[in-house]
């Protein structure tokens, strides 16, 4: 007869084993359950879950704990719902479901004493500052550094990714032939201009 074992749960309730299925109920805190479960109803908790006598019986506890972990799983950060569901079981073993739902009659947690104090005032002057220099130092970097900088990389012989590569295509392909600064005036060409608005230069 398959049953839970107990001497699989080395690890702290805290820890995770190989049998873990994050972000499950870790395998170790329902071989506690079922230890527990064992000590109060003895062979009538065995009787509930042995395996079929044709069955794997190492597959049967595996199928079992991983059912357990995944049906558990929402008491993952509230572990406390485990504890009282297993400091008020009831005369009988109790089913998964029921486990389940003897869990959830838990009382709420009670909140944290950091969770009831206010949250700290924002400092808006720094902020301000911080947003100044940000935009400030955006506002004075090329327009083209980052392909310079990725050509840079690649003439020092780094091997870019391949989404680095197809930037650096396109970036050259779009590189204007001068690059125009802010507040850079640059007259247009009088030969590049509409027959019409040639006059305006005079000719």
């Amino acid at each position: 007869m398959s049953r839970p074992d107990a001497s699989r749960d080395v690890l702290d309730a805290g820890g995770a084993g190989p049998g873990d299925l994050d972000p499950f109920l870790p395998g170790t805190w329902v071989h506690r359950i079922w230890s527990t479960m064992r000590g109060n109803y003895g062979a009538a908790f065995d009787r509930l879950w042995q395996c079929p006598e044709s069955g794997d019986e190492v597959a049967h506890v595996k199928s079992l704990r991983d059912t357990w972990q995944r049906e558990l799983r929402n008491f993952r950060n509230f572990p406390e719902a485990i504890t009282y569901g297993l400091e008020n079981l009831p005369p009988h073993p109790p089913s998964l479901p029921e486990f389940r739902a003897l869990c959830l009659r838990a009382p709420a947690r009670a909140p944290k004493q950091q969770d009831l104090l206010p949250p700290p005032k924002a400092d808006l002057g720094r902020l301000a500052s911080e947003l100044q220099r940000v935009a400030g130092a955006w506002k004075a970097r090329k327009a083209t550094a980052c392909l310079e900088e990725l050509e840079q990389r690649q003439r020092d012989g780094e091997r870019l990714t391949a989404g680095q590569l197809a930037f650096v295509k396109a970036a050259r392909e779009a590189r204007p032939a001068t690059v125009v600064q802010y507040g850079e005036f640059r007259p247009i060409d009088p030969d590049c201009l509409p027959p019409g608005m040639v006059r305006d230069f005079g000719r």
